[in-house]
């Protein structure tokens, strides 16, 4: 147990006593903080947070990339892959997906995956009005 013990005592213009303890881990989220009288209570002192809109994750999309995609060779090897493999089995389903594990494989070599990060968007007061400067000022900056 503490020995300190605090008598409340009333705020005026050259004494300020703390009478409340406002604890935190991050500093940096109060704006200001401070004592003031307005003398309705005995509780004098004040916090100011900084608000902010949480972050949101970056998103990983998968697409194919076609840069260097030529319609004409990938007509000329799809032309060549042995479609008529698919007709061993006797369900439709295992039909189709011999017919899609072959289209694709084509695929694969022709248009392959390519895994991209997303930037997060933006919340939704952020105009084109507000983004503009923004962006101008980071440009300035580097």
């Amino acid at each position: 147990m503490s020995n300190l013990i605090q008598q409340p005592t009333r705020v005026t213009s050259t004494l300020s006593t703390l009478i409340d303890v406002i604890l935190t881990n991050k500093p940096r989220s109060f704006l200001a903080s401070g004592v003031f009288d307005l003398g309705l209570s005995d509780h004098h002192i004040y916090a100011v947070t900084r608000s902010h809109c949480p972050r949101s994750c970056p998103r990983t999309v998968i697409k194919r990339r076609f840069k260097n995609f030529y319609p004409e060779l990938f007509c000329q090897d799809l032309s060549m892959v042995p479609f008529d493999v698919a007709y061993i089995f006797d369900d439709v389903d295992d039909i189709c997906w011999v017919w899609s594990t072959l289209v694709s494989g084509v695929l694969d070599v022709h248009a392959p995956y390519k895994r991209s990060t997303v930037k997060r968007e933006h919340v939704p007061y952020m105009t084109p009005e507000l983004i503009d400067p923004i962006m101008r000022q980071n440009k300035l900056k580097h």
